[in-house]
């Protein structure tokens, strides 16, 4: 501002933005980090990498950031784009349209956000899980040559072979006769293309079968033969084991499956718990995680759709259908939150100081709008540019992840925290930020927007008007 020098400038930037940086740097974290309650070794990985890649560049905005900005002071604005920067204060044509729009009719506004994405969310019902295999490579691509030419060849089967383990019940072991027919009751079983002996322990206590299924890796018949061989009994045998990379996908795919939604469960509890600090509202925690639950089910219906239906795989390229990336809903989930609670962070902190300060609750929300739209609709846009990129690769499984990122961002961005959201508290008014009193005692209060620390640059300012005012006097 006019009356700050760049260095103070800085040092408030620090104290007030610095805060929401941090706050918003940790709820990605957080996020990421609730994945290791999956205790699955790579998805676990994933997430300490990038949780850490988070912390560090939360680290880099509060310290060498500023500290750049200290080394160039003035020169960072010219004197022309100051005087320019001043004179367009608060003139943020678009933003006060945009909010103008959302308000008006804020009922309406609420209704079609939320059905909107609920008829997207509904694509997501047919979600398949899976690990895409050479068949969802692109077109001429050596894993696409390679799987058609073994399809045309020996049958779809052939690129998903099962490995079959068979022992006695009483651990006695197999003579040859019986090696030779248990392949053939293997062959037998529903299913199965073929299944011939690969060999055996020493002792013969451990006979390995190669079971080749009708269909292909990522057809859900073969993820049925894998568990009714499970099921599958044979006399004098234990339970059958079955193995092999085709098997291995499927357990992973069903594992990820059912960890969706305990996952999704603890990232709205964390949501609820983080917001609720922050913003000392009830509606707003609520709105907010709410309105990511609708944003994330709309991705899933879409991803669904796009690479799930033929009838539109052609728009992101794909030219068969296929499952989607069985651990991309939960990797997904967790990157949004992060950004949603970040975009969240900017536009509802800035309507609370505005509301903090005196304004009506419904001018503060506009206001803050106002203020705070410009970043969201920058940082969104970034983002949907880098992930949407990732569309035009070959990779089947970065394009999903681009797809899917890069439409649960333009989802969230515009339509929950830009739209939804502040049709809401527009329509609560002064109860979008009421707490019970119980709660208010008991919760510790997180000043993220800076208020005490513009309030003791104030105070610290009129003590020292006060003390150059008595030295005059003492003077005359």
């Amino acid at each position: 501002t006019d009356d700050l020098s760049p260095y103070d400038a800085v040092g408030r930037a620090v104290g007030t933005a610095g805060s929401a940086v941090v706050f918003a740097g940790l709820t990605v974290v957080t996020a990421l980090l609730a994945l290791l309650t999956l205790r699955i070794p790579f998805v676990t990985t994933m997430a300490l990498t990038a949780a850490s890649t988070v912390l560090l560049a939360v680290a880099i905005s509060v310290t060498a950031l500023p500290a750049l900005l200290g080394l160039v002071g003035d020169r960072i604005v010219g004197s022309r784009s100051r005087v320019a920067g001043t004179r367009r204060r608060g003139q943020h044509l678009v933003a006060a349209r945009w909010i103008a729009a959302t308000t008006r009719r804020p009922i309406l506004t609420i209704g079609s956000v939320a059905i909107a994405l609920g008829v997207l969310a509904v694509g997501a019902a047919g979600l398949r899980l899976g690990m895409p295999d050479g068949g969802m490579a692109a077109g001429g691509s050596p894993q696409r040559v390679n799987y058609d030419a073994t399809s045309e060849a020996f049958g779809l089967g052939a690129n998903a072979p099962l490995v079959v383990t068979v022992r006695h019940t009483d651990g006695s072991g197999f003579d040859t006769k019986e090696l030779l027919g248990r392949a053939e009751e293997l062959a037998g079983v529903d299913g199965v293309s073929s299944a011939r002996f690969m060999g055996a322990n020493q002792t013969r206590t451990l006979a390995i079968y190669q079971v080749t299924p009708d269909l292909g890796p990522t057809d859900p018949a073969t993820e049925a033969l894998v568990h009714r061989l499970r099921s599958t009994s044979l006399a004098g045998v234990m339970p059958l084991g079955v193995t092999g990379l085709t098997a291995i996908n499927i357990d992973l795919s069903q594992v990820l499956g059912e960890a969706i939604p305990v996952y999704i469960g603890v990232v709205v509890v964390l949501s609820l718990v983080i917001l609720l600090l922050v913003f000392r509202s009830l509606l707003v925690p609520v709105v907010a995680t709410g309105g990511f639950l609708l944003s994330i089910g709309a991705t899933l219906g879409l991803v669904t759709r796009a690479f799930g239906d033929a009838r539109f795989t052609g728009l992101v390229g794909v030219d068969r259908t296929g499952p989607i990336l069985s651990f991309l809903p939960i990797m997904a989930t967790g990157i949004l939150y992060g950004l949603a609670m970040d975009y969240q962070v900017f536009l509802a902190t800035s309507m609370r100081e505005a509301y903090i300060h005196g304004a009506p609750a419904r001018q503060a929300v506009a206001a803050g709008f106002r203020h705070a739209s410009r970043v969201v609709v920058a940082a969104a846009a970034i983002m949907v540019a880098v992930f949407g990129g990732f569309v035009l690769g070959e990779d089947t499984t970065i394009r999903q992840f681009g797809f899917a990122l890069a439409v649960g961002i333009l989802l969230d961005a515009f339509l929950i925290r830009m739209t939804l959201m502040p049709a809401v508290l527009h329509l609560a008014g002064e109860r979008a930020w009421w707490l019970p009193r119980a709660l208010d005692r008991v919760l510790p209060r997180v000043d993220i927007e800076g208020d005490r620390l513009v309030r003791a640059e104030r105070s610290a300012l009129t003590r020292t008007s006060a003390d150059l005012g008595s030295g005059h006097g003492a003077g005359l």
